[in-house]
């Protein structure tokens, strides 16, 4: 074993699945009984500034622009977010974006998600992504270990919550609306069991681990 990982949530997993990918021995260890952590019931949107979806919608984006929003929302937070560690964070991306795309993950863009604080220097709509949808029975008897049962079982979007709350008020409320009625009865007529959000993303990410050979092993605290 070449990395231990602490942890079955969307960052143990994207750490394991790095490791392995890089031709390290991993080993993931979960102190509960089931895997997924917070993740799973979590809205499953990752902050990626100047990705490449945001290039193919036309969203203007930059380097600067993102590091001047993260010290306009941020400020002076001490070593934790040093601005060594922002410029790491946000040069990152593209790699990050472009090895889980290779590895399988589905990615799609929330492009009507603002930043928290939008309207300070640097702030932008379109910078959240997600995953697309995914079939639980991919994952076998796993979906049985997992917190699945804990979250929503339907293939939910970001930008899906706020305007099915619009479906009957607004014409883009409508369209969305109809999205995802016709993406859930797809769904149940191919036979899939579709989860959206946090739990997509993070049983996504395991379904790499597993085609990797990384164990995961449940009921394993570290010490």
């Amino acid at each position: 074993m070449n990395v231990l990982v602490a942890g079955s949530g969307a960052a143990g997993l994207t750490a394991a699945i790095t490791a392995a990918d890089a031709g390290l021995t991993a080993l993931i260890v979960e102190s509960t009984g089931r895997w997924g952590g917070t993740t799973m019931l979590s809205g499953g949107g990752l902050w990626m500034p100047n990705n490449p979806l945001m290039r193919q919608l036309g969203i203007q984006d930059s380097r600067a622009d993102a590091l001047e929003y993260m010290e306009a929302a941020i400020g002076d937070a001490g070593p934790a977010s040093s601005a060594a560690r922002r410029e790491a964070f946000v040069d990152s991306v593209p790699r990050v974006f472009s090895l889980l795309a290779r590895l399988g993950v589905r990615w799609c863009a929330a492009k009507d998600y603002p930043d928290y604080y939008p309207d300070r220097p640097g702030g932008r709509v379109g910078r959240g992504i997600e995953v697309e949808p995914f079939d639980a029975k991919r994952l076998g008897q796993w979906v049985t270990l997992s917190r699945a049962d804990e979250g929503l079982p339907a293939p939910l979007k970001t930008d899906d919550v706020w305007l099915l709350s619009r479906a009957w008020s607004t014409p883009t409320g409508f369209v969305r609306g109809a999205r995802f009625v016709f993406r859930t009865i797809g769904g149940l007529a191919s036979g899939k069991k579709l989860y959206g959000l946090g739990t997509a993303l993070v049983m996504t990410l395991m379904e790499i681990v597993q085609r990797q050979g990384t164990e995961v092993l449940l009921n394993s605290p570290g010490q």
